[in-house]
């Protein structure tokens, strides 16, 4: 078969759990089989009657998502010619299969007479799709089933059930009722409210898959040729043309949540801290906007300075001049006399003044500021995004989509590193569920906590060496826990496997350690980082290195290079955090005055975006451009009205070629050109700084 664009569904009304009236009571019901219709252990008479969630790598899975893709695209008016998979089904919906297989013949007994299905042999086999509002009551049986109330999520602006056909929200009966009644009454129906439908955000993204030889299953990977695919509105019903008169009811996600959920589409994130590469130098900064041109990832990043010293906005056209802020170490003051300070310098406090006058020895103004506000912002935190609020006598308790967390922003539904214990040095993330914030009512002193809850997985050699393709359909290993975790967590492990399978016979499983873990903020080390996009640019040669150790099967875990938050803020003998963490109202109120006034972040909802690819002359520009803050040329604003599902590359520039870094500068004691060299990390080591890559924390 040819290559699948995969699409990706940014509206949800799925539940995981459903409320239910026993009686007086109401007590929550999980949203799937019940524990007994999942027990498959074999009744007294032999047969095996029970249900079993399928695996997203599973043919079946695959199967439903390439029939809704289809129907999907065919109503979107995509280019037929192409072929189309759904990457995920929408939030919180999963596929359980039934299956029914005859007890144990016994001597003498002809053969039973069984069914064929697509599935195997047995009696029975059948998939029911699980997550509507209305509970596990109400399951979709087929992909045809479920399809109109996909296209609902797609298409309605309003995300009201009203609108959808669907035979759940919809049903036949209803309708028959209907017309048996007179035709001048208006009958009243009951139906489920309008607005429990969670949006989560829709968003399609094209990446092209190949198809493996394993004809039950497809194989998915980014194609950095691939181009965007514009989707035409579909036509609108009058039910649908009404609808969209209406606001929408409930809020969606922003679009950059579906955005950073995907593999590869950006790297780095709007509001995040991160050095960047002032030509030879390094500097450190925020990104501020972000946008695609063709393939190639366009950041604009906003210079960390000292107060009332504003800066031009650097714009950074290519993955491997960024670095994440944990990926290096702060190096010491340029001044020596603030290295000798015994107690924490905070940026908000501190006299620059004296600072500029020489009281400290001589140094680089700029950058001992930037270090310092660096410092600060990574002891703070803003949740942001609520999703949820509620009351007791002794708290309120807010739950949050995302925060940002030092200098990373941290989505729900995305995996977070956690420690490793002692003596332990496999990979443990945890996959964020919900983002809790708890303030207590005293009368003595009112308090706030946070706490991130989810599941907790590790990353573990898989047994049985060694492994063919034939034991790793795609790269993914029979056994592994791949039902709930996200798509980047499958789609890296699965990359990183086909290369060492095909060198060496190894390859690695996630697997599930803890369900609805607890974890307090300062547990988490900070976001997850995909190893294959990210080694790249974070080895000594980059992109070359890296192609290397894909021959070699050897390809190292990038979370073990790279720091945790609070690092930069501990004591180097007792390692005590000196400046704990600060909740911050708003991620800019985090920044402070180390940026200009009015410095905002431009999120992708009402950003510019490119609308071609950059001709020759374009594309050998410098790697950056200084702006005030403009748009840059060949960027228009996107038009208002726009479908629930889009397609665009989900690829970067990180992987391609990178060419030998230049050579780098040395730091200048002269305050009128040091931010300009700004700080030389290459050439520091050893006592001087301290990389994330070797050493720890001075």
């Amino acid at each position: 078969m040819g290559r699948f664009h995969p699409v990706y569904i940014r509206r949800s009304d799925g539940m995981l759990e459903t409320a239910t009236k026993t009686g007086a009571r109401i007590v929550k019901e999980a949203n799937k089989p019940t524990p007994k219709q999942l027990d498959d252990k074999p009744k007294s008479d032999g047969v095996k009657d029970y249900y079993r969630e399928v695996a997203i790598d599973e043919s079946k899975h695959m199967d439903w998502r390439r029939k809704l893709a289809a129907m999907l695209a065919r109503d979107l008016n995509l280019d037929m010619e192409k072929g189309y998979i759904l990457a995920h089904f929408p939030e919180n919906y999963r596929l359980f299969e039934h299956v029914k297989t005859a007890a144990a013949r016994k001597p003498g007994e002809g053969e039973p007479k069984t069914k064929t299905h697509a599935g195997g042999g047995n009696e029975r086999q059948d998939a029911y799709l699980y997550g509507h509002p209305l509970g596990r009551k109400k399951r979709f049986r087929s992909p045809g089933d479920f399809y109109p109330h996909l296209l609902w999520l797609a298409t309605d602006p309003e995300g009201d059930s009203d609108n959808c056909a669907c035979k759940i929200c919809c049903p036949e009966e209803l309708d028959a009722s209907m017309k048996e009644k007179d035709t001048n009454t208006t009958p009243v129906l009951a139906r489920r409210p309008s607005n429990q439908t969670k949006p989560s955000n829709i968003s399609a993204a094209a990446a092209a898959a190949t198809q493996s030889s394993t004809p039950a299953t497809v194989a998915a990977r980014v194609d950095a040729t691939s181009t965007p695919l514009a989707i035409q509105p579909v036509a609108a019903s009058p039910r649908s043309a009404a609808a969209a008169q209406a606001a929408s009811r409930a809020p969606l996600k922003p679009e950059d949540y579906d955005i950073d959920r995907q593999y590869g589409i950006f790297l780095f994130r709007q509001g995040e801290m991160v050095w960047f590469d002032r030509q030879g130098a390094w500097g450190l900064g925020v990104i501020v906007e972000r946008t695609k041109v063709g393939n190639n990832s366009n950041y604009r990043v906003q210079p960390l300075s000292f107060p009332d010293h504003p800066t031009q906005s650097v714009t950074i056209t290519r993955d491997r001049d960024l670095r994440p802020w944990l990926a290096w170490s702060v190096p010491p003051y340029t001044h020596q006399a603030l290295n000798q300070v015994s107690h924490p310098l905070h940026y908000s406090s501190f006299d620059f003044n004296a600072l500029a006058q020489g009281k400290y020895g001589p140094g680089t103004t700029e950058i001992d500021a930037s270090i310092m506000a660096a410092k600060a912002i990574d002891a703070t935190y803003t949740p942001f995004c609520p999703s949820s609020r509620s009351e007791t006598q002794s708290y309120t308790e807010i739950r949050w989509d995302a925060i940002y967390l030092g200098a990373e922003k941290i989505w729900v539904n995305e995996p977070v590193r956690l420690a490793a214990p002692a003596g332990q040095e496999a990979p443990r993330v945890l996959v964020v569920r919900a983002i809790v914030e708890r303030s207590q009512k005293s009368s003595q002193q009112a308090y706030a906590s946070v706490s991130f809850i989810g599941d907790v997985y590790v990353m573990l050699p898989a047994p049985m060496e060694p492994i063919t393709m034939s034991r790793a359909p795609n790269g993914i290993v029979s056994g592994s826990d791949t039902t709930n975790i996200p798509l980047r967590l499958i789609e890296d492990i699965r990359r990183r496997n086909i290369a060492t399978i095909q060198a060496k016979g190894k390859a690695y499983q996630w697997k599930l350690l803890e369900r609805n873990k607890v974890v307090d903020l300062k547990e988490v080390k900070g976001r997850w980082y995909e190893s294959t996009l990210f080694l790249p640019i974070l080895l000594p040669r980059q992109a070359e290195e890296y192609e290397e150790r894909v021959r070699e099967g050897m390809i190292p875990e990038v979370l073990v290079l790279m720091n945790g938050h609070g690092d930069c803020n501990k004591d180097p003998n007792d390692h005590r955090r000196l400046l704990p963490d600060v909740r911050a109202a708003t991620r800019e109120q985090a920044w402070g005055k180390a940026v200009p006034a009015r410095t905002i972040i431009q999120d992708s909802s009402n950003r510019p975006v490119a609308t071609q690819q950059p001709g020759p002359a374009q594309q050998r520009q410098q790697s950056r451009v200084i702006s005030g803050g403009g748009v840059a040329p060949g960027y228009q604003i996107p038009n208002e009205h726009q479908n629930h599902a889009s397609v665009a590359p989900a690829s970067n520039n990180a992987s391609t070629s990178a060419s030998a870094a230049p050579a780098a500068q040395q730091i200048s004691d002269n305050p009128a050109t040091g931010f300009e060299e700004f700080m030389d990390l290459e050439g520091l080591s050893g006592a001087d700084m301290m990389g994330g890559f070797d050493q720890s924390y001075v």
